[in-house]
């Protein structure tokens, strides 16, 4: 049985991994209503949304377009220069990248609870020690005194009895501890055959870009 925040830790560990980031373009802007019908600046937005153009560029004409300064012909023209000279495009989601990043966030995650919980276990350890050779002192001690003050032998006695019940109650500590361990193993063990499945998965998809990218090489000479 796991105990405290090492309880979440395995419901996220044991979760379906997360779905792919999606990334956005930048869109601070805002939209105009259009119950007046298209407008330029409403299109000029909408070409920046589509990355047809800059940052830099959209920021610089839309003042122009709300005064009235930028025309229809002059969009088509960077609707041309769009065409031609195509923006670099943001690279697309890398779905094997990011359930790779994922899983390593979570071996992570599973590395310090269990470097977290074998401190636990041996600061425990450390104790049960200690109460072991604090018990075994009284019970010499209880023995000394017996023929002299057998009260005082029986509270030495009691202090021992309670002594070594708080040593099983730590000792079923460390065991649950040490089976919370095992666990992030077993799990951090998954992890690790899902991490090399992926490096797999990833290595085969590089070599089908690259087949692909040098099919494309001597047509794309040609149309050049």
């Amino acid at each position: 049985m796991c105990h405290g925040p090492l309880e979440s830790i395995f419901r996220v560990v044991e979760e379906t991994l997360e779905e792919n980031r999606v990334r956005h373009y930048d869109r601070s802007y805002e939209i105009p209503s259009e119950d007046t019908g298209p407008s330029i600046d409403a299109e000029l937005a909408r070409m920046y949304a589509r990355g047809d153009i800059k940052r830099d560029t959209f920021l610089r004409l839309r003042p122009m377009a709300r005064q009235g300064g930028l025309s229809w012909a002059d969009l088509e023209s960077l609707k041309r220069d769009a065409r031609l000279h195509p923006l670099p495009r943001p690279a697309p989601v890398d779905e094997t990248t990011a359930a790779l990043t994922n899983i390593r966030d979570k071996k992570a995650a599973l590395q310090q609870a269990a470097s977290d919980s074998e401190s636990v276990a041996q600061s425990l350890d450390q104790r049960i020690a200690g109460s072991a050779n604090e018990a075994a002192r009284l019970e010499s001690q209880a023995r000394e005194v017996l023929p002299k003050d057998e009260n005082q032998a029986r509270a030495l006695l009691t202090t021992r009895q309670e002594i070594l019940e708080g040593r099983a109650h730590l000792e079923e500590r460390v065991s649950a501890l040490r089976q919370d361990i095992q666990r992030l193993q077993d799990l951090k063990g998954e992890l690790d055959v899902r991490e090399q499945g992926l490096k797999v998965l990833q290595a085969r998809e590089r070599l089908g870009a690259l087949e692909e990218e040098i099919k494309k090489g001597p047509q794309s000479k040609q149309e050049n």
